[in-house]
């Protein structure tokens, strides 16, 4: 169950940010992703087995995806030149600080 998340955000989230993006545009789709972000750990909270819990985390993963690939080029696009690269990279790094937070802490939830 921990992966389907990933899974989500990898093999769907992420290919379906392009025709996303053209259609509703970076705006529309980083609040399409919060709302999948807002809605799916409620979903889970009251799911009642473990197949409506596998939806709501691939869900959780497709809304990942959508932001994860959405969100820096977003950035980019209306940042000032001065402080582009940094800002993106910020937020990189961000991400990548709480994956690596999380290690420690994940063997006593699993």
């Amino acid at each position: 169950m921990r992966v389907v998340p990933t899974s989500g955000s990898a093999f769907i989230g992420c290919w379906l940010s392009d025709p996303c993006n053209k259609y509703f545009g970076r705006r529309g789709v980083i609040f399409i992703s919060a709302i999948f972000l807002i809605l799916t750990p409620i979903g889970g909270a009251v799911s009642q087995n473990w197949e409506q819990l596998f939806v709501t985390r691939l869900l959780m993963g497709i809304g990942m995806g959508l932001k994860g690939s959405t969100t820096p080029i977003f950035a980019a696009e209306n940042s000032p030149a001065a402080i582009r690269g940094a800002l993106v990279m910020t937020w990189q790094f961000w991400t990548a600080f709480g994956a690596w937070n999380n290690h420690p802490i994940l063997p006593y939830y699993c």
